[in-house]
């Protein structure tokens, strides 16, 4: 996640894929919402990245190529990274909007 901008203009955070090697730029998917809030990314072992945005949306990308694959409106600004954890077998994902934690499972 990072925030782009200069001084009395309009700053917007994208969340991009850099190679570390190169500091090439893999993809770049800019968030949308205030950029008065910073939530963190969480990137799974399954190659899909969460992140909350200052919409209120829960976005998910794909790993290698950047594309949403999901977006979910929680009707609240997202202020904290996602969580991912095992729960009686499922994986589950969770996260803070306004004073909700909100929790999704993951099927594949």
């Amino acid at each position: 996640m990072v925030l782009e901008g200069c001084r009395n203009e309009p700053n917007i955070f994208h969340i991009k894929a850099i190679r570390p090697a190169s500091g090439k730029i893999v993809w770049d998917y800019p968030t949308r919402g205030s950029n008065l809030v910073v939530p963190g990314v969480l990137s799974t072992g399954g190659g899909m990245v969460f992140s909350g945005e200052g919409s209120g949306h829960v976005v998910v990308l794909n790993a290698k190529s950047g594309e949403k694959v999901w977006d979910f409106n929680v009707g609240k600004p997202i202020f904290a990274s996602p969580v991912t954890y095992l729960s009686q077998g499922q994986q589950l994902i969770s996260i803070v909007a306004g004073s909700d934690v909100i929790t999704f499972g993951l099927h594949y």
